[in-house]
């Protein structure tokens, strides 16, 4: 069978896609090195150097525990092709069995991408829940200017994915509220994604069970979010922190892997167009994102409201304001309407929305969000 003839047959198919398994919980680390040894006798750590600064000990600890032969290596750039060749060619030599990819997105998605390069088995164990990169097998690329240059697919998602609670309470509560914002546009994303009638990202039909579990990520946001955040700014994990960390990583990485991508993710690249933004995290700006795509779909105003008081209360971005970008001009709001318009997965609205229409919907939620337009003042 061929490769397209194979992509083909599954594009006809409702196809899920996961790790292979999934732990949570405070003092899980601990468990890295039997996990470790289950995929193999010998490893390979990428970490930042902040990272390996505070948890070096604890980590070969557990991999000398349980008999791991282990290196750890560092890697403190950028997710540039160049720099897994380099990364690929210093390990290779070791002939690791497993890639432990420890610390943020951007690790995490190094480790990805050398694990599939060298065809060894990945355990990802994120030090942030601020985006569901850990669950998937998506690596983003960026150029040396920092900009988006691609997303590229590993043949699998990570075998064991290893989430310390207590290692994430003790991260500023920023990442956590990035998290937030990341995940909650899943399910608003997959439901465009069944109206459009998308393949998912594994190439196949959208899954009750992927749909399932975006909704379920936003329900849990909703319920917990708040008191989760309280919980990080005190440093100590409580059951609300435990669901919320599950919702960002895997309920929401399950989500949008097994669903789609929309508006909201798209309308990243346009922001990214401006300096202003370079602070901002991904899920900071999604967040904002999926204000727009709520207003582009004619959402109830109400509906717009309620979420914009739930941002107000985590400290996620709820308009052009928040991000800085409030002075832009109608050409550079342009310019940022059509680099959203051609990100990869807009393809159907792309044929239906015009650049300019965009624009009118990221200025009327301006408006909404700054309160120049009240739910008595408009008629739903």
């Amino acid at each position: 069978m061929t490769e397209n003839h194979m992509k083909t047959m599954l594009a006809g198919c409702r196809v899920f896609g996961s790790p292979r398994r999934y732990i949570q919980g405070a003092g899980a680390l601990g468990l890295l090195g039997v996990e470790t040894l289950s995929l193999g006798n010998r490893a390979t750590v990428i970490c930042d150097s902040q990272v390996r600064s505070f948890l070096e000990e604890l980590v070969l600890s557990s991999l000398n525990s349980a008999s791991v032969d282990s290196d750890i290596v560092e890697f403190d750039g950028e997710v540039v092709r160049e720099a897994i060749h380099d990364l690929c060619e210093q390990i290779s030599p070791t002939l690791p069995e497993v890639i432990i990819a420890l610390g943020g997105g951007k690790t995490v998605d190094v480790g990805k991408a050398v694990a599939d390069k060298l065809g060894a088995r990945l355990i990802v164990v994120p030090t942030l829940a601020s985006n569901d990169a850990p669950t998937s097998r998506a690596v983003v690329f960026y150029d040396r200017d920092h900009n988006l240059s691609g997303v590229e697919r590993c043949q699998w998602n990570p075998d064991v994915i290893l989430v310390d609670t207590a290692v994430i309470a003790q991260a500023p509560e920023r990442f956590l509220v990035a998290g937030i914002g990341d995940a909650i546009a899943k399910r608003f994303e997959a439901d465009a994604s069944v109206r459009y009638e998308r393949n998912n990202l594994h190439g196949g039909r959208v899954t009750q069970a992927g749909l399932c579990l975006a909704s379920a990520s936003y329900e849990v946001i909703r319920r917990d979010g708040l008191e989760a955040c309280r919980a990080v700014r005190d440093g100590s994990p409580n059951q609300s922190l435990e669901a919320v960390v599950e919702s960002c990583v895997l309920l929401a990485g399950l989500g949008f892997e097994n669903s789609g991508l929309f508006l909201a993710h798209s309308l990243t690249r346009g922001l990214a167009l401006f300096s202003q933004t370079q602070n901002f995290l991904h899920g900071e700006l999604v967040a904002y994102g999926l204000l727009v795509q709520l207003t582009q779909e004619g959402r109830p105003l109400e509906c717009l409201l309620d979420l914009i008081n739930f941002y107000q209360s985590v400290g996620l971005p709820e308009s052009l304001q928040a991000l800085g970008l409030d002075r832009l001009s109608p050409s550079c709001l342009l310019r940022m309407a059509e680099a959203t318009l051609a990100a990869p997965y807009m393809e159907e609205l792309r044929a239906q929305l015009q650049p300019a229409e965009l624009v009118s919907y990221m200025v009327r939620l301006e408006q909404v969000s700054t309160q120049k337009i009240t739910p008595s003042a408009t008629t739903q």
